[in-house]
């Protein structure tokens, strides 16, 4: 009866030192990535600051990115590649362009 006394006792102190091990491993970890966080919003916050300054992005890029659109809409219509395979989807569009050119005016 002592001896299985004795062995409860010992089983209970290893659970508890388990437990408060595992909870010292928690809080530890909690910590660390607090600490992460904080660390990752500094650099954020300075990465914003820096960035919101005023840019001037050249109208050439601009007119290209604003270009891309209508071309690849044209180009990879209906899931099609126009681009590897223009034969097919490119070539009546660009002979309409040689019957009827489109009139520039400046």
């Amino acid at each position: 009866m002592l001896l299985e006394m004795v062995e409860n006792a010992i089983y209970d102190h290893r659970l508890d030192y388990n437990f408060l091990n595992v909870k010292q491993l928690g809080r530890a970890y909690n910590k660390e990535q607090k600490w992460i966080m904080e660390r990752q919003m500094a650099g954020f916050e300075e990465y914003t600051t820096n960035s919101k300054g005023s840019s001037t992005v050249p109208k050439e890029m601009v007119e290209l990115l604003l270009n891309y659109g209508p071309i690849a809409e044209i180009t990879y219509n209906n899931k099609e590649d126009g681009y590897t395979d223009p034969e097919k989807s490119l070539g009546p569009l660009i002979a309409a362009l040689y019957v009827d050119p489109l009139p520039l005016h400046f």
